[in-house]
């Protein structure tokens, strides 16, 4: 048999166990709400982080996209000028030729006026 102090003190140390159990559980919670709400924060700023992320990589492909453009405009350009070159390459041997051809025809002139000259003096001579 049990004594009624001896049951009087289980039962207080029952009651204390049970209120200490309940502000363990109290705790528990607490501290759960709070992991959780610390939590829900981290994930909030792993979805903006996420978001911004997405957000540079798509500024990152038109910044490459628009440079490989300019790369392409830049390599047509090259191309043009090259081409160009060649063309005033083969201009410049056409004028250098043409001058020449000029300047031979400007002897033949020369000269047959000389020798127009010369049957001038001869005629007038006779």
């Amino acid at each position: 048999m049990v004594s009624k102090s001896a049951l009087e003190r289980l039962v207080a140390q029952r009651v204390s166990a049970d209120r200490e159990a309940q502000a363990a559980r109290a705790r528990a919670a607490t501290a759960q709400a709070a992991d959780d709400a610390e939590a829900e924060r981290l994930l909030g700023e792993l979805d903006t982080a996420a978001t911004t992320l997405l957000a540079w990589a798509e500024r990152v492909r038109r910044v490459v996209e628009l440079q490989q453009q300019t790369e392409d405009q830049l390599s047509a350009r090259r191309e043009e000028i090259v081409s160009l070159r060649e063309e005033l390459a083969r201009e410049r041997a056409t004028a250098d030729r043409l001058e020449k051809r000029l300047a031979h025809q400007h002897e033949l002139v020369s000269a047959a006026k000389a020798k127009l000259a010369d049957v001038a003096r001869t005629l007038e001579a006779e």
